[in-house]
């Protein structure tokens, strides 16, 4: 999830512009990298973002960070699917954090 007018979620769209205007080279998964690089970019230490035009930290109520993992019965026996697809991406699942 996100919230609305999210400034990471700008920054990870835009990177892909960047990108596809030819600005910006990367060599592996768009996706992946490109919220990393935007998180790493918008934040400047936890629980703070950069916000407007100038970029001054921002405090934030919470901010989760989540992993996509592959899917491992063994590691994940309460998760059970008829159908699993062939490419790795269809195997990935997100991992959050148990809430306090």
């Amino acid at each position: 999830g996100v919230t609305p007018r999210s400034p990471l979620m700008m920054r990870y769209l835009l990177l892909f512009v960047d990108y596809y205007e030819g600005r910006l080279q990367v060599d592996g998964p768009l996706g992946v990298y490109f919220l990393r690089f935007a998180y790493n970019q918008v934040t400047d230490q936890p629980n703070t973002y950069l916000k407007g035009k100038d970029r001054l930290p921002r405090p934030v109520d919470k901010m989760d960070l989540w992993q996509e993992v592959r899917y491992d019965p063994a590691r994940f026996p309460s998760i059970k699917r008829e159908k699993w697809g062939q490419r790795r991406a269809c195997q990935m699942m997100v991992v959050a954090p148990k809430l306090v």
